[in-house]
């Protein structure tokens, strides 16, 4: 198992919409993908715009052998559905 661990800044007025498409782009397109295992999304509450997004993989090799050419193409969709309103911070990766 191996954990990919996003934190992303949202302005806190399109923090919905963010969330809304995350569940129709992202998580939707990644749950086809051979390895995903689930996807949480935590909300900061003592800060707004912090967003934090736990993957699961069955393995390293599964999730980096995904096209990063399609990973481009729902980045575009996303941000063409949300705006500039938001910025990855961090990426992590975390495995047992």
């Amino acid at each position: 198992m191996v954990i990919e661990w996003l934190e992303f800044r949202v302005d806190p007025a399109v923090r919905s919409q963010f969330l809304h498409h995350d569940r129709q782009i992202w998580t939707t397109a990644l749950s086809t993908c051979p390895g995903y295992h689930s996807k949480e999304v935590w909300q900061d509450h003592t800060d707004p715009r912090r967003i934090v997004m736990v993957i699961r993989w069955q393995s390293r090799d599964q999730w980096k052998a995904i096209d990063p050419l399609w990973l481009e193409t729902l980045e575009t969709q996303f941000r063409a559905a949300v705006g500039e309103h938001y910025t990855l911070e961090t990426v992590r990766e975390f495995s047992l």
